[in-house]
Parts: structure tokens; sequence; C-alpha cells
């Protein structure tokens, strides 16, 4: 019996009361949304919405990669290492 395709997932739903959820996750959560609030979405191939309780993110199809890239480089803004710090985050201005 041939396999049925299966297609990749194009959102991530993330709770701050989901199983498996332990402080440092809800922590890592409430920066991603801290950072998320100062970023601009025109600038990304996605979108997102924050709530009160949990993150969704969602991106176009066949775009993953390039979503999630963007979001780190511009989410962290990684500088060079001669720079005055390695790792800038926009959420804390």
């Amino acid at each position: 019996m041939p396999r049925k395709k299966v297609e990749p997932p194009t959102s991530l739903r993330i709770g701050l009361f989901d199983p498996g959820m332990t402080p440092l996750h809800r922590a890592g959560l409430g920066g991603l949304a801290a950072t998320l609030q100062r970023l601009v979405e025109k600038d990304f191939p996605g979108s997102w919405v924050v709530e009160e309780d949990h993150v969704t993110l969602e991106w176009e199809k066949d775009k993953t990669e390039t979503f999630f890239e963007q979001l780190l480089l511009k989410g962290l803004e990684i500088q060079k290492p001669e720079s005055v710090g390695v790792i800038d985050f926009p959420a804390l201005r």
C-alpha cells in the first residue's frame, strides 16, 4: 500500500501551560513573546499572534527555513565578535 504524503506544518502554537513546559521553558516563551512584539511582521514570510498565555507562529508553505532564519537573525541581532556585544536582544530596548 503506498504511503500518503504528509504535508509539513505551517504553524506552531506554544502555550505556557502546555505539557512539559518547565519554568525555564515558560521564561523562554516570555522572551519569544517580547521579541515578537518588537519585530515588524512585514519583513517575514509569515506572521505571529502573541496572546496572554500562548504564542502562535504561522509561515508560508515551503518557507519554513526562511521564516525561522529571519526570526533568529532579527530576533537576536547576532553581531560580529569585534562589536561591543555578541548578541543584542531587541525585546529589551
